[in-house]
């Protein structure tokens, strides 16, 4: 389990660009993925904004964070990981703390 934030997406968006992408870079619509890492590598990840970026690669897969419970855009979730990493569910803040009064209720549905 851990705490994963819009800010931490965005400091590490160079790098997993780049494992997805590199080193063999290719024509992409919007230019080529070794321009867009060399754009994403040269900023400022620490204070760069999630629309700046998403605008550098073109969509928000990057950088958006989604609730598996309530499907809601959110700026940090846990994730829970399952015996693989692709089987992982990501849980709010809000969604958490429902889970939260559940068992402090002993309400269940």
């Amino acid at each position: 389990m851990e705490l994963i934030t819009e800010r931490s997406r965005i400091k590490s968006v160079a790098q997993r660009w780049d494992a997805v992408y590199g080193p063999d870079f290719r024509p992409l619509v919007g230019g080529s993925s070794k321009e867009i890492s060399v754009t994403l590598h040269a900023l400022n990840l620490n204070k760069v904004s999630a629309n700046t970026v998403n605008k550098i690669i073109g969509n928000d897969t990057w950088t958006v964070l989604m609730c598996s419970e309530c499907n809601a855009k959110v700026k940090k979730v846990v994730v829970f990981y399952g015996p693989y990493d692709y089987h992982a569910h990501q849980i709010c803040e809000s969604c958490a703390t429902k889970v939260k009064t559940m068992f402090k209720t002993g309400v269940a549905k």
